[in-house]
């Protein structure tokens, strides 16, 4: 499978791999079984099936994480389970940036000599 390239959308972060394709985080709703899956995705529902559009070696589960392929048209073409140590990257990286973001707002007001109300 080609690396994704990442690009920017106004619902979050969206990947391409080929004209006319891209690619959002979901969450699997509904397992397939007899009938087809369901995703949760860009704040929609899509189904899948597990034929031809699943694609990583574990099981599907209900709440995992996904990034779902989409074709020109935003019908299903792909789904592929986020591995676990990718999301814990993600969240600590997440984590840093608002703990410096924090540090850097503290550091802000110390030089600045404010004092928090006293009350009075």
């Amino acid at each position: 499978m080609p690396e994704l390239m990442k690009t920017e959308s106004s619902s979050g972060e969206s990947y391409t791999d080929a004209p006319g394709t891209r690619a959002l985080r979901g969450t699997i709703v509904k397992v397939p079984d007899y009938s087809p899956g369901l995703l949760f995705v860009d704040g929609q529902q899509k189904s899948f099936l597990l034929s031809g559009v699943w694609n990583s070696p574990m099981a599907p589960e209900a709440n995992m994480i996904v990034e779902v392929q989409f074709d020109r048209i935003g019908s299903v073409v792909r789904v592929t389970a986020v591995p676990f140590h990718q999301l814990v990257v993600e969240k600590l990286h997440s984590l840093i940036t608002l703990t410096r973001s924090f540090i850097h707002g503290c550091a802000a007001i110390l030089r600045r000599g404010l004092s928090p109300p006293s009350g009075k």
